[in-house]
């Protein structure tokens, strides 16, 4: 699949705004060691919650910069449990696949970043981690490049397919595919994969279906296309395991979350409501 020049102009300015975030975490106070705990929070008065990069409508930089979106509500809601106020909180933007070391290592308090885990994960499924949730369900989809429509497994038979670390779309990609086999690719941003479909170095990428949504509604060359038998992505929040005091507080912020019709307009608001992930680059 031969890359446009948008396409090329977009993946330099996602990875350019990538290096700019990575950058602007270092000046991010480094709290270090295992994490705080709750008493150590409580005396801090500062949670700090890891949300995502940019995963509109769960964690994504408003146009006047501050983050927006269904992690970050979750986030506040933790904090108000934990100290009383939403506004105590500290956000600290994260890749997927630092998610989990940054946790384990002190860096955050706990992951409102749409994590996604195995569809019934045990208590603590994850060493030192603890998996509260899940928070929301989705179906998996695919993102592809608009009327590059994906007929099927052969389709896919060889090409390589993007998925964001740490979910099941892997999985549930090579279990669609039956004896068929795609290169899979993990990445730890939505919109750098989503750069890299446009561009055409991959072809298609396994997404959550309002991720997906979000991404083709900033990006006129791509689209979203269901795709049977990929099953539903479930998001968790992590907090470490042993703080029972933590988790408890973790449930009572999931269960503050909005619902049903309410959950679904702000949802669509937090899609639209968002900075582009590729500045400059239209």
């Amino acid at each position: 699949m031969r890359a446009t020049a948008a396409g090329a102009r977009r993946l330099g300015a996602v990875l350019a705004s990538a290096l700019a975030v990575a950058v602007s975490l270092w000046v991010v106070p480094r709290w270090g060691g295992a994490s705080a705990g709750w008493e150590a929070i409580r005396a801090r008065g500062v949670l700090v919650v890891g949300v995502p990069l940019w995963l509109p409508p769960f964690g994504a930089p408003s146009p006047a910069g501050p983050w927006q979106g269904l992690d970050v509500a979750l986030a506040r809601h933790l904090a108000a449990q934990v100290l009383g106020s939403p506004t105590r909180l500290r956000l600290l933007p994260l890749a997927a696949d630092d998610r989990l070391w940054a946790l384990g290592h002190g860096e955050v308090d706990a992951v409102a970043a749409a994590f996604a885990g195995p569809a019934v994960p045990a208590p603590n499924a994850l060493q030192g981690v603890q998996m509260i949730g899940p928070y929301f369900t989705e179906p998996l989809v695919l993102v592809v490049r608009r009327g590059a429509w994906v007929r099927g497994a052969a389709r896919l038979d060889g090409e390589v397919v993007g998925v964001l670390a740490g979910g099941r779309a892997a999985a549930a990609l090579r279990l669609a595919m039956g004896a068929r086999r795609a290169a899979v690719h993990e990445v730890g941003s939505a919109a750098l994969a989503a750069a890299e479909v446009a561009t055409g170095r991959l072809r298609a990428l396994v997404v959550g279906r309002s991720v997906a949504r979000a991404l083709a509604a900033h990006d006129p060359e791509l689209a979203v296309q269901a795709w049977g038998g990929l099953g539903n992505e479930s998001y968790w929040l992590l907090v470490p395991s042993g703080d029972s005091e933590l988790a408890a507080a973790a449930r009572r912020a999931i269960a503050a979350l909005p619902q049903g019709r309410t959950l679904a307009a702000r949802m669509r608001a937090w899609s639209r409501s968002v900075a582009s992930p590729w500045p400059g680059a239209a």
